[in-house]
């Protein structure tokens, strides 16, 4: 993206992102960049604070049911306590919280807060003139933190306001928005028509100098006829200034509304309605009784069906009540910088300058090219760089498509649903049913990356459509027509882009879960997924394109798949894969690794592409989920091991180094042992573990004088039950047993352990240790800090 002649560079240094809308002469946000802002109070309107845990249901209302990763905690007068806290459980997620503030106390706490990770600092001050704003901008700039700032009806004489214009950008301001009325803020009004006039004159000074400085304006609700023609450019209706990204996500702003008048008990319980109404759901099926009406009686199918449809009409279906927007999430006009008759009447009420006579909006007055900065955070940044992806993954899949016929075409004979009644049709497949909900096909094939998969969807209409290729990763988008084919491409790297009739789609979350991890498994269970089916919809034969892996393929099949799930660990599972790519005497070809994570949370997927640069004989399989299951150990256990292919699994510890003769022993013992366990393990201390991570040691190369170096040997940990550091045994035991699925990782070993022993019988000892890397104490719910 180029610079503008003139931009100058934000306050971090970088140069600003810059939007033109040539045609309109007015700034425009990018289509993909829509609100993704929740909004937490800390308190309601009479100031009776809500509870900490309060703020944390809250959080996970705006993450899991309206999928915004960046919250703002709303707390007039002094920093809440809780805020600690709730940054600390959004970060779970990978979600940051913001601190929305009216700066009328001094800040005291909120260096305690960016030391825990606070977002930005969203500042509202009814009087920019008392010391405590002065006290907010001098510590936000000493503390590098960003500062979206809200002036309402600023009132000033021009000398003043120069003054405080002029001092914004240096002090980190980086997005200032003029409004006329706020919800959340006490009312504020002109008391005079020089009042108005001052308020005018602000915008007007703030359009001729921040934006030349680096910092994004808007003017909200302001009609343009009253500003001069280098300002009008600037305004925005306040419907239009709902699709900024730095606005609130609509459902998000409308139930912080309605709780802002209600006393926290009754709050509380709001918030635990909401989150039990769009996190916990009932799936049912209706196949039997569709497949009895439809071919025994017509006139009762037809009945039947009209009846879904006109309770379906009349009542939503939980997807479409949760996604809906009441009051009109529309587009009211193409020129959002004009509003209408009432809001202009309403703006000139509120400035005192009824007496002035309006004119209409200024035409060719306007410039046709207008500087407008942009402040991204991090989040943005981010769907910025997924959209040019998904742009080239499409280009991809086109050229793809176009060059290379399918390698299996799969008719209605090789997938159908057992969630509603199947037609098979000439050349389709049709899914009849009455009931709202997700509907899932069989599995439709078990895939290695890179792959393709397209099918046409048509002969009626589904709320949403798509594929999902585990339990933990559904790639949906809405169907708008009664037609629409969907396109599934997967890269090499587990990069996947959703095209709809050829044009990338941004995947729909689904209300109560966690978004789809941005990166594919390497392994693939592929199913088709339509949710909120109207009767009936029908499918072509559906598509699939195998190509060729680039990696080479082993020549053996693997004989022992290791299983690792690794969150905040990626320093020590770096050198874990190390142990594991140095074992001697023994043909890694026999080896495959499974490593289940998150991505984003850690840098686990650098770690893993430099082992396939450096060691690419190992196979590694990627295992990704949601950040739902960043604790989840026994549930992303489970997955990883129905990925496995070797006929022994290791599961081991991201902190747990395996001597290099281990592979070569197993091989002698595990023919005759099913379940073969360590001696035990010896505690590596601090200073060797860093000298191990940053490759001073290699523990390949002198085993024993590691070990040797140990602070500690265990032995016969847990009253001698072999836990989940290192658990080697055959495959055939998961046809009757599972890990125990926990949202910690605490016993989960131990029961698992006692089952693999009854499976079993005693587990076979070798007669060598392992090694654990020191990480600061037992993590047994999980790390909050990265390893």
């Amino acid at each position: 993206m180029s610079d503008l002649p003139g931009s100058k560079k934000n306050y971090d240094g970088e140069e600003p992102h810059t939007h033109m809308d040539g045609a309109a002469g007015l700034p425009s946000a990018p289509l993909d960049l829509l609100p993704r802002r929740g909004l937490i109070l800390a308190h309601n309107r009479r100031l009776q604070y809500f509870l900490e845990r309060d703020y944390h249901r809250w959080a996970a209302y705006c993450g899991r049911v309206c999928q915004c990763p960046k919250m703002d905690l709303l707390a007039w007068g002094p920093i809440p306590q809780g805020l600690l806290s709730t940054i600390a459980y959004v970060r779970e997620f990978d979600g940051a919280v913001s601190l929305r503030v009216d700066g009328t106390v001094p800040p005291d706490g909120l260096e305690t807060a960016v030391q825990e990770g606070l977002g930005d600092v969203f500042l509202c001050p009814p009087d920019v003139t008392v010391p405590p704003f002065q006290q907010w901008l001098e510590a936000c700039s000493r503390l590098k933190v960003p500062i979206r700032l809200q002036l309402q009806v600023p009132r000033m004489d021009p000398v003043r306001a120069e003054g405080l214009i002029s001092s914004l950008p240096g002090a980190g301001v980086r997005m200032v928005t003029v409004v006329l009325e706020d919800p959340f803020q006490p009312g504020s009004t002109c008391q005079t028509p020089d009042e108005g006039k001052q308020v005018i004159e602000f915008c007007n000074l703030a359009a001729a100098y921040l934006p030349e400085a680096g910092v994004e304006l808007h003017l909200v609700g302001l009609p343009p006829c009253l500003l001069n023609p280098a300002a009008a450019p600037y305004a925005v209706t306040a419907r239009g200034y709902r699709y900024n990204h730095h606005t609130y996500d609509r459902q998000a702003y409308l139930f912080a509304r309605r709780l802002l008048s209600v006393p926290p008990m009754a709050g509380r319980s709001m918030l635990l309605l909401a989150l039990k109404r769009h996190t916990v759901s009932l799936n049912v099926t209706d196949r039997w009784l569709t497949e009895k009406l439809y071919i025994h009686s017509t006139p009762l199918h037809n009945a039947y069906m009209y009846a879904a449809k006109r309770w379906r009409a009349r009542h939503g279906t939980a997807l479409v009540r949760t996604l809906h927007d009441g009051k009109g999430s529309v587009l009211h006009a193409p020129d959002r910088g004009i509003p209408g008759h009432a809001e202009q009447e309403r703006a000139v009420h509120l400035l005192r300058l009824e007496g002035r006579v309006l004119t209409d909006a200024p035409g060719a007055a306007v410039q046709r090219e207008v500087l407008q900065p942009r402040y991204y955070d991090r989040f943005d940044e981010e769907r910025l760089r997924q959209a040019a992806l998904w742009c080239e993954l499409a280009r991809e899949a086109r050229e793809l498509e176009r060059t290379v016929a399918p390698s299996r075409i799969c008719d209605e004979k090789e997938w159908a649903t057992y969630e509603a009644f199947v037609i098979p049709e000439y050349g389709a497949t049709a899914w009849l049913t009455s009931l709202s909900g997700k509907k899932v096909s069989t599995q439709i094939d078990m895939l290695n990356l890179p792959f393709m998969v397209s099918v046409t969807i048509g002969g009626g209409i589904a709320e949403l459509a798509g594929f999902q290729l585990t339990p933990s990763c559904k790639i949906l988008c809405p169907m708008v027509e009664t037609r629409h084919t969907l396109t599934l491409y997967v890269r090499e790297d587990g990069r996947y882009v959703l095209l709809r009739d050829g044009v990338p789609m941004d995947p729909v979350p689904i209300p109560g879960e966690y978004p789809a991890p941005r990166r594919a498994p390497c392994v693939v269970r592929l199913r088709f997924i339509a949710w909120d089916i109207e009767e009936r919809v029908s499918f072509s034969p559906l598509r699939l394109w195998k190509q060729p892996a680039s990696e080479p393929v082993p020549k053996a099949k693997p004989a022992y798949s290791v299983v690792i799930f690794c969150t905040r660990f990626a320093r020590r599972l770096s050198a874990v894969l190390q142990s594991l790519a140095h074992q001697t005497d023994f043909d890694l070809s026999k080896l495959e690794v499974v490593v289940g994570y998150v991505p984003g949370l850690d840098s686990t997927e650098d770690v893993l592409e430099s082992l396939r640069l450096t060691h690419p004989h190992l196979r590694v399989v990627h295992a990704t989920f949601p950040y739902q299951n960043v604790r989840s150990k026994g549930y992303v256990l489970n997955q990883c091991m129905e990925m496995t292919s070797g006929a022994h699994i290791l599961l081991l510890d991201a902190d747990t180094l395996l001597p290099p003769m281990l592979f070569a022993a197993l091989e002698r013992e595990c023919p005759g042992h099913p379940f073969v366990f360590p001696k035990g393990r010896a505690m590596i201390g601090p200073e060797m573990t860093a000298r191990i991570l940053q490759g001073d040691k290699r523990p390949w190369e002198d085993w024993n004088g590691l070990m040797a170096s140990a602070d500690e040997i265990r032995e016969n940990e847990a009253l001698g039950v072999p836990i989940g550091y290192f658990q080697c045994f055959k495959r055939e035991c998961l046809e009757t047993l599972r890990y125990p699925e926990y949202e910690h990782f605490q016993s989960a070993d131990y029961e698992f352990a006692l089952g693999l022993r009854a499976c079993f019988g005693t587990e076979y000892r070798l007669p060598f240790h392992v090694a654990h890397l020191d990480h600061a104490g037992s993590q047994w719910l999980g790390a909050e800090r990265h390893f």
